[in-house]
């Protein structure tokens, strides 16, 4: 029921303007008993972000930054909307 959803430029610009945005997702993470491996919660939900910048495309991060698989970002009236719910903690916005 609780999640934290970063938006972050990476090329100096405002999120309006940026045409490079990292997109961070965290929900709860739990260890079973203490100990790693650490189990996630997916966040899932639509991000709706007001950009400039016509023609960006998603793709869905491993989290060493490696592109996982394009995904879904539609541009309507100066906004993308981007569907968050894939299995990824990290997307790439980015024209």
């Amino acid at each position: 029921p609780k999640a934290v959803v970063a938006v972050t430029s990476l090329d100096g610009e405002p999120i309006a303007n940026s045409t490079r945005l990292l997109i961070t997702t965290v929900a709860r993470v739990v260890s079973p008993d203490g100990k790693m491996p650490l189990y996630s919660e997916p966040v899932k939900g639509t991000l709706r972000i007001r950009s400039d910048g016509v023609g960006m495309k998603l793709a869905a991060l491993a989290p060493e930054g490696s592109a996982l698989a394009p995904g879904e970002a539609a541009y309507q009236d100066g906004w993308y909307s981007i569907d968050l719910s894939g299995t990824s903690h990290w997307y790439m916005l980015e024209r």
